[in-house]
């Protein structure tokens, strides 16, 4: 079951591109955005309280799956939810696989290196096809962290 459904929406909701000028903490990976990366930096108002937080830009690419298979995700949720869908008979799909695994090393490397940003989710059409649901499952090998 995706985490978006039946979740309260916030009341105001804002996010923007922004540039780091100081280290902030991924709310997805939880780690370190440096100085001059891009990130997302969400503020929200839920339930009358404001939030916000940062998401890096690879955890940005992973959070594409859930928008094109749950249509939405939640905030500092989103490695719970990709995970659930592991268990959940999705773990065919090469893309999940990849995302579930770089968030968990915080897209790092063994020698500590980060890896280079995931490349974009394909359409739900060919993550269906990877994930075993037609013919040609094969065809495209995704990056893995």
């Amino acid at each position: 079951m995706c985490m978006i459904e039946g979740a309260e929406l916030s009341t105001v909701s804002y996010a923007r591109a922004c540039k780091a000028r100081k280290n902030h903490q991924c709310s997805e990976c939880g780690r370190t955005i440096l100085p001059r990366e891009v990130y997302e930096r969400w503020t929200g108002l839920t339930d009358g309280l404001w939030d916000s937080c940062a998401t890096c830009a690879h955890c940005l690419k992973a959070r594409e799956w859930l928008m094109q298979m749950c249509d939405g995700f939640l905030y500092e949720g989103v490695l719970m939810d990709l995970e659930e869908h592991v268990g959940e008979g999705h773990a065919s799909d090469p893309y999940l696989r990849a995302y579930v695994a770089g968030m968990q090393r915080c897209w790092r490397w063994p020698n500590g290196e980060l890896v280079p940003l995931p490349p974009a989710c394909p359409p739900q059409e060919k993550l269906l096809t990877l994930a075993g649901w037609g013919p040609d499952e094969d065809e495209v090998r995704p990056w893995v962290p």
